[in-house]
């Protein structure tokens, strides 16, 4: 994952989604063990099941900013988590 997206070292590719194995290396928030899949035009959806949390993010972004976008709703949902 971190040859096509910079932000997601860490990854790697389970059965049809990027699937985080070590943490501390992604540039986005979570869990070893959440499961992600980003969609063509900036839709994403990510499972973490340590915090039983399920998004999923429906938009239409042209080019490189939906990457922004993407990693803005990760940030905005992982700092409303209350710890």
């Amino acid at each position: 994952m971190g040859g096509t997206e910079p932000g997601r070292v860490g990854y790697g590719f389970g059965l049809g989604v990027a699937v985080r194995t070590e943490r501390g290396l992604s540039a986005i928030n979570g869990n070893v063990g959440d499961f992600t899949w980003n969609g063509a035009n900036g839709t994403i959806f990510w499972v973490d099941p340590k915090e039983q949390m399920v998004v999923v993010m429906m938009a239409a972004a042209p080019g490189e900013i939906r990457k922004v976008h993407r990693e803005q709703v990760n940030a905005l949902i992982y700092g409303a988590l209350e710890k």
